[in-house]
């Protein structure tokens, strides 16, 4: 924990605030299939759109599997189907005039296999630039699965039920979730929505509309104050800085400036935070709130670069790698955690797959 005194008046402002949870306990979320079917495997849709801006902003991951990855696979070639069937109707009488008539050349059938590999590439496409994690099925039994299902255990205890695919999504998410201490289950399959009460680790929801629901509770005015109290603080870039230094060290650092080539970071020392950018809240449990948003942090950057000597018309060159110290500027993705009765800095989190490093704007 990073440590800061606060004015007391400025924690006296916040005492008010609600003390029962609000907003989301996890922001790992996996989409059962019905969802993506309910909006035409059209990830543009109205609904959706709606949702990417949440889940863009709020830093969420939207896990997946191989199972639902086939079954996406299966309803969007479906979609295509219905949409090819069409056409060919259409088709079939275009050409029977074209040939009676109009005496022009035939047309074309659909490209059903392009059409299949276009709409899955936007697919993964918008799901990779929320952030997304296949996080696989893991070692499962089909002995465990049939135990279950003789059991009629959920999703097995309707008369009838044979959902197999639920009972490996559902383990596969459960064992995701002991890694990221949890995981929104988002269906309106009222199978799984029963079997995801099964697992601690897992929360279901029913809907994306329900989703939604919940990350409108983090619009209570006085959250927005809380977070705007600890944003404007006099002492919190400071706390920041150092929040944001120890969390550098475990980051894989990328050059992105101009005045090196080939440069390799081998470390770099926060100094100061020198911007805060479009923090929301996550959550707010009892006197912890999670934000997320983007840090602008300068400071000293340590790196090497090969260099290449001219030794001369009869030798062939040498090279050696030198060490290179700049200034150096970083803006990242962040997840935090701070304590509301103190203002103190408990955790903070890089979400970005690399950081990256260059100099600072010369002007």
């Amino acid at each position: 924990m990073i440590e800061s005194p606060i004015d007391p008046s400025v924690i006296a402002e916040v005492e008010d605030l609600p003390a029962q949870s609000i907003g989301l306990r996890s922001r790992h979320v996996l989409i059962d299939t019905n969802i993506y079917r309910q909006v035409g495997f059209n990830l543009r849709s109205r609904l959706f759109s709606a949702f990417y801006d949440v889940a863009s902003t709020h830093q969420l991951r939207i896990h997946i599997d191989p199972v639902i990855s086939k079954e996406i696979d299966r309803g969007i070639a479906e979609v295509v189907g219905e949409i090819s069937a069409q056409h060919k109707k259409w088709v079939r009488t275009q050409n029977q005039w074209n040939s009676r008539i109009a005496k022009r050349e035939t047309v074309e059938p659909l490209d059903e296999a392009g059409m299949i590999r276009t709409a899955r590439s936007h697919f993964d496409g918008i799901l990779r630039r929320i952030g997304m994690v296949d996080h696989g099925l893991g070692p499962q039994t089909v002995q465990e699965a049939l135990e279950h299902y003789f059991a009629r255990k959920p999703p097995f205890d309707m008369e009838g039920s044979r959902e197999f695919p639920d009972y490996f999504i559902l383990n596969a998410a459960a064992r995701s979730a002991e890694l990221c201490g949890g995981m929104y289950v988002v269906t309106k399959d009222k199978a799984m929505l029963r079997a995801v009460k099964e697992f601690d680790n897992l929360y279901p929801v029913q809907g994306l509309e329900a989703f939604m629901s919940i990350i409108a509770t983090l619009r209570d005015p006085k959250v927005e104050e809380l977070k705007d109290l600890f944003l404007r603080d006099e002492d919190t870039k400071y706390r920041l800085a150092d929040a944001f230094n120890q969390a550098v060290a475990d980051e894989v650092i990328l050059y992105e400036g101009w005045n090196y080539e080939d440069l390799a970071i081998d470390r770099f020392d926060i100094e100061s935070v020198v911007d805060i950018v479009d923090f929301v809240v996550i959550s707010m449990t009892g006197n912890t709130v999670v934000l997320s948003g983007i840090l602008v942090a300068d400071g000293q950057v340590q790196g090497n670069q090969e260099v290449e000597y001219d030794e001369g018309p009869d030798r062939p060159p040498t090279s050696a790698r030198e060490e290179v110290y700049f200034t150096g500027r970083s803006s990242a993705r962040v997840v935090l955690t701070f304590d509301r009765s103190t203002f103190d800095v408990v955790e903070l989190e890089i979400t970005d797959a690399f950081l990256n490093v260059k100099e600072p704007p010369r002007f």
